[in-house]
C-alpha cells in the first residue's frame, strides 16, 4: 500500500513539474511577444520554446495537456506581434531607402548645375546620419551615392587644378609683359 502511495506521489510530482514547465513556456512566449529585442533573436527564442513544448508533449503523451489552448493563444499572439514588428521594420527601411535616393537625386541636380562641392555638405551629413542597411537596394543606392561624391570630388580637384593653372598662366603672362616692356 505504501509503495502505491509513493508511486502516486511521484506521478503527481512529475505531473506538477510537467504542468509547471508548460506554464513557463506559455509565459515565456507571451513575454517574447511583448519584447522589443532584435527580431531575429526573438524568432530564434520562439522557435526554441516551440521545440521544448513539442519535446514535452512527445515525452509525456499519456498526460493530458490542459494548457494546449493557452499555448496556442500565446503562439498566435507572438506570430501577430512578430508580423507587426516585421512590417514596421520594413516600412522604416523603405522610408530610409527613399530618403537616401532623394539625397542622391539632390546631389545629381547640384552636379548638373555645377554647384560647388560645399553645397552638398548638408546632404552628406544627412546621409551619414542614416543607418546602414543590409539590403541589396541599399547597397546599390550606396554605390550610387559614393560614385556621385567621388565624381564631385574629382570635379572639384579638376577645377582647383584649372584655377591654379590659370593663376600660373597669368603669372607667366605678367612676367612676359614685364620682360617685353608691355603695359
Amino acid at each position: 500500500f505504501e509503495y502505491r502511495n509513493k508511486e502516486k506521489e511521484a506521478q503527481k510530482s512529475a505531473y506538477a513539474n510537467l504542468q509547471e514547465q508548460r506554464i513557463n513556456i506559455c509565459q515565456s512566449i507571451k513575454e517574447l511577444s511583448q519584447s522589443t529585442d532584435d527580431e531575429t533573436l526573438l524568432a530564434s527564442q520562439f522557435h526554441d520554446m516551440k521545440n521544448q513544448w513539442d519535446e514535452l508533449n512527445s515525452q509525456h503523451k499519456e498526460i493530458k495537456n490542459k494548457f494546449e489552448k493557452k499555448y496556442e493563444s500565446a503562439c498566435a499572439d507572438f506570430e501577430k506581434q512578430h508580423q507587426q514588428r516585421q512590417l514596421k521594420q520594413q516600412t522604416m527601411q523603405l522610408e530610409q531607402l527613399i530618403q537616401q535616393s532623394d539625397i542622391c537625386r539632390e546631389i545629381e541636380s547640384n552636379l548638373k548645375q555645377s554647384l560647388p562641392f560645399d553645397d552638398n555638405q548638408p546632404l552628406i551629413e544627412q546621409w551619414q546620419k542614416l543607418a546602414s542597411l543590409s539590403l541589396p537596394a541599399h547597397e546599390k543606392i550606396s554605390m550610387r551615392y559614393q560614385s556621385l561624391i567621388d565624381s564631385q570630388q574629382l570635379t572639384s580637384i579638376d577645377e582647383n587644378i584649372i584655377l591654379n593653372n590659370n593663376d600660373n598662366l597669368k603669372l607667366i603672362c605678367l612676367k612676359l609683359e614685364i620682360i617685353l616692356g608691355i603695359d
